[in-house]
């Protein structure tokens, strides 16, 4: 029985798809903690899933170096959908092509840990936002690609 299993982690699951994850996350109502790990099956829609079922989490971890198919369309549901987020890791994502759809649902959420690492596209007015609008952080850790701005801003 999944019903009671607070963290998932889901690494390397090359064939795992948008429906067969539905298919688990559908039945975990107290999931808290999810790590997804180079799961290149996934996309978007998978995404939107988690947004919809995963109304507890407060940790999300998404690793993509292997292809997971995350644009703005999954990262914006799954901001608007997982509203009791504090910590969210974001790897790797090249779908994403731009972060400034964090800026306008970060005062909605309970954030205190966000790290963004190689990713592209990343707003500088990311870090004004995040002052202004999180009350509850602690933690932004940014790290970029070569040829993009490069930071690490910690405050507490």
């Amino acid at each position: 029985d999944l019903f009671y299993l607070r963290s998932l982690k889901l690494s390397r699951c090359f064939n795992l798809s948008n429906l067969c994850l539905g298919a688990i996350i559908s039945n975990i109502c107290n999931l808290t903690n999810l790590v997804l790990s180079d799961c290149s099956g996934l996309s978007d829609e998978g995404f939107i899933l988690i947004s919809k079922h995963c109304k507890n989490l407060d940790s999300l971890e998404i690793v993509n170096w292997y292809g997971q198919r995350l644009t703005d369309v999954g990262l914006s549901a799954i901001l608007l959908g997982c509203l009791n987020l504090r910590s969210l890791i974001l790897k790797g994502l090249k779908g994403v092509r731009t972060f400034v759809v964090l800026i306008p649902v970060l005062d909605k959420q309970r954030l205190s840990l966000l790290h963004l690492g190689g990713c592209y596209n990343i707003p500088r007015t990311l870090l004004e936002t995040v002052a202004t609008f999180c009350p509850h952080f602690i933690y932004l850790r940014v790290l970029c690609w070569p040829n993009y701005w490069t930071s690490f801003y910690s405050y507490s």
